[in-house]
């Protein structure tokens, strides 16, 4: 998009089940999301209730896989009123 001042901009994005006017309300660099080897390449990320999808979160080294884990259910789990984390 190239935007110099990207947040707060309003952006049209015709898509079905989905508003076609979307505001900014952040940006982010670099995210790795599909291959994290790859170059990062440009993406949105789009906020829809009822759309499912996948969070992927980078593990610090220092913190133990189980430990992560029991963090981030503590945040998702209120969130997750009909399914089990």
């Amino acid at each position: 998009m190239r935007l110099k001042e990207p947040v707060n901009a309003m952006i049209s994005w015709p898509s079905a089940n989905a508003p076609t006017r979307l505001k900014v309300i952040g940006v982010v660099k670099d995210a790795l999301v599909n291959n994290p080897f790859a170059r990062p390449e440009p993406m949105m990320f789009v906020y829809q209730p009822g759309w499912t999808g996948t969070v992927t979160y980078r593990l610090a080294p220092t913190v133990s896989a189980s430990t992560a884990i029991a963090k981030l259910r503590a945040i998702y789990q209120p969130l997750q009123q009909r399914r089990l984390f």
